[in-house]
């Protein structure tokens, strides 16, 4: 296992390189996305799968004693921005990370670093990585679209509070003058709600 980390530490450009190039191909809906935006995330991933293949080579309990802490946290950061980039949904998050897995079966291969204990713990920190994404994407977008109908309902309201206000303030005794001055502030008002 450790042979497995050195290998994705060492190769980390390529891999990053062979994963985007396979991703842009087979995800054409985010064929246009930048470089920066593509890769934001990737590096951190593979220093982590790698460091977990060196704890997992120092463990006696393979799959129990795992620490998948720093794989969550980069996993989570991973959904939230891609729920604020264009043309992503949960399914393209999963396309990517199993994108990312054929990536580093087919490296650690290449180098004679794959065995069946490192693909436990690939499989193990891919799957892991799948359900932090995805959940996080789900969270992010919920917040945003919360955050938008409060919005909404807050410039809704106003206008609206506006106009009632100062049509409950309409007397007729003050004049044809002042009711008129009233009506148009609130017609005024109200034409914010159709900008």
């Amino acid at each position: 296992m450790k042979a497995a980390a050195l290998v994705i530490r060492e190769n980390k450009e390529g891999i990053m390189h062979l994963w985007e190039e396979t991703v842009r191909k087979e995800i054409p809906k985010i064929r246009d996305t930048e470089h920066l935006v593509l890769l934001n995330i990737v590096p951190r991933i593979l220093d982590d799968v790698a460091q977990v293949l060196e704890q997992s080579y120092e463990k006696k309990n393979l799959l129990n004693d795992i620490n998948l802490d720093k794989i969550k946290e980069e996993n989570i950061d991973h959904g939230r921005h891609r729920a604020t980039s264009a043309n992503y949904n949960e399914k393209r998050i999963i396309e990517e990370q199993i994108i990312l897995h054929k990536t580093l079966i087919i490296t650690l291969k290449n180098y004679n670093a794959y065995n069946e204990e490192v693909g436990i713990v690939l499989s193990l920190v891919i799957e892991k990585s799948m359900s932090y994404s995805a959940k996080s994407f789900s969270a992010s977008l919920q917040d945003m679209r919360e955050k938008l109908i409060g919005t909404l309902a807050h410039d809704i309201r106003n206008p609206l509070s506006t106009a009632l206000i100062g049509l409950s303030a309409v007397d007729y005794k003050d004049g044809e003058e002042q009711v008129n001055i009233i009506i148009g502030m609130a017609a005024k008002s109200l034409k914010r709600l159709s900008i």
